[in-house]
């Protein structure tokens, strides 16, 4: 870990969720709509709504992959490369 003079402390490791208020607030908007899409889904949705809705979890899962990868993976691992 590094400082600056100003007080600021510079990590060397990347920004992600568990470092980065940004990032968190990035995510955490991608999960609320993850749940979103989720909590839509029910007993009698149609396997055309069940497809549509694992599409969009995709793109939202890509896009949490795009900022954080580990974070995504572990949150995710059915969307994971190997899972």
């Amino acid at each position: 870990m590094k400082q600056e003079s100003s007080n600021q402390v510079i990590t060397d490791t990347p920004p992600n969720y568990y470092n980065c208020k940004e990032v968190r607030e990035k995510i955490d908007g991608l999960l609320h709509l993850n749940a979103i899409i989720n909590s839509n889904l029910g007993k009698d949705s149609t396997n055309e709504e069940r497809a549509e809705a694992k599409e969009k979890i995709f793109s939202v899962v890509n896009c949490i992959r795009q900022i954080d990868k580990n974070f995504a993976d572990s949150a995710f691992p059915e969307y994971t490369e190997n899972g």
